[in-house]
């Protein structure tokens, strides 16, 4: 959901090559589930990071798939999961090759206007100090937009709480719209656990 979130402005607007996209993303120990395994068990998690399925990550196929949807023509990622030392949370730090030259304010208003109307995504400037503690317990998915000009990309890194926005609160979004609810019902103030 991040990396959807994150890069669909930019493919929708053509703004990015389509081949050139790089999906880095971090996530905290709940995304491996509450089956117990030492690989996840804290201690063995303190001061630990590593990379994983670096080859068939499940997610690569649905990324492609929205964003080629978005863009129109076929999307490809590089996509890398990596685990943190963090309980929940997902920070994914996106890159695309730009097709134009743009500012950040160019692709801020490209950015704010195809977000308009979504009540659960918000979209800041590259010198906003955010992180995930800003989304944690919410279906928010922060985005921070940045145009690095020196080599004509595009960075954008996208936060989202992988147990709300990454599964249960885009179930519970999702069935809002369907059932004709307003898309904000039972998503405002969820409970927060772990």
């Amino acid at each position: 959901m991040s990396c959807i979130l994150g890069l669909s402005p930019a493919v929708k607007n053509n703004l990015v090559e389509p081949f050139s996209l790089i999906c880095d993303c971090k996530t905290g120990v709940s995304g491996a589930g509450k089956k117990v395994s030492p690989t996840f068990h804290y201690p063995a998690r303190y001061e630990q990071m590593n990379a994983y399925k670096l080859a068939g990550h499940q997610h690569v196929c649905e990324v492609e798939r929205e964003l080629s949807l978005q863009a129109g023509r076929e999307v490809r990622v590089t996509f890398t999961a990596q685990v943190v030392p963090v309980c929940r949370g997902i920070m994914s730090t996106l890159y695309g090759t730009l097709t134009r030259n743009v500012t950040e304010a160019d692709v801020l208003a490209f950015y704010r206007a195809f977000y308009k109307n979504s009540p659960f995504v918000r979209v800041f400037d590259s010198k906003a100090a955010i992180g995930t503690l800003h989304v944690r317990g919410t279906n928010f998915c922060n985005i921070v937009v940045s145009v690095d000009s020196r080599v004509n990309r595009l960075r954008v890194v996208s936060y989202i709480d992988n147990l709300m926005k990454g599964q249960a609160g885009s179930a519970l979004q999702n069935m809002n719209l369907m059932c004709g609810l307003p898309e904000t019902t039972g998503l405002m103030r969820p409970g927060i656990y772990p």
